[in-house]
């Protein structure tokens, strides 16, 4: 899966394949279109460098994440949370 085949919980999928990635719906729905065991070259941003990786698809509709909202937030859960939620609870 993703978190596998490097994947962190920080990192901002650009693109998949060459595709850009224009939304997390998006990149769910690209994810989920692959057979088990298709490699997919994934463009990611971590800590302000551009990295691509090779990610297995575990197939099954195996990607899923949900948020969960914590109290005393780090700076950096902060940035996070403002990043994918704009900084709702």
């Amino acid at each position: 899966g993703a978190y596998k085949g490097g994947l962190s919980v920080e990192d901002e999928i650009i693109a998949i394949d060459g595709h850009r990635m224009p939304s997390a719906s998006f990149t769910l729905s690209y994810a989920n279109a692959k057979r088990a065991g298709e490699n997919m070259e994934v463009l990611i941003s971590r800590d302000n460098l551009m990295m691509t990786i090779v990610v297995t698809a575990a197939g099954g509709n195996a990607v899923g994440f949900r948020f969960l909202s914590v109290d005393n937030m780090s700076n950096t859960q902060n940035a996070v949370n403002k990043k994918w939620l704009g900084g709702k609870k």
